[in-house]
């Protein structure tokens, strides 16, 4: 995987993880498909997959443990959390 990145075909890689995520999604989906559902998925598919291609160009990566408890503190609502100032 790392070749791939170093060789500069990370958008294959990027692409692949975007379809395996939009699967995953898309069978993980709270309910009946809405309107809005194409929309979380490309969300999703996209944070999950920049997350793993910077992964791999980091010169010193995070193993795989933290990588995937980080992952699941933000999916989770544990990471930001967004304030209200009023």
């Amino acid at each position: 995987m790392r070749l791939i990145v170093l060789h500069g075909l990370d958008y294959l890689l990027e692409l692949e993880l975007v379809s395996v995520i939009q699967v995953f999604a898309e069978q993980m989906s709270p309910g009946p498909a809405g309107e809005l559902d194409e929309y979380a998925t490309a969300f999703l598919s996209g944070v999950i997959s920049h997350m793993i291609l910077h992964w791999f160009r980091s010169e010193k990566p995070v193993s795989q443990e933290q990588l995937s408890g980080l992952l699941y503190s933000i999916l989770a609502g544990n990471y930001f959390q967004i304030q209200n100032d009023t």
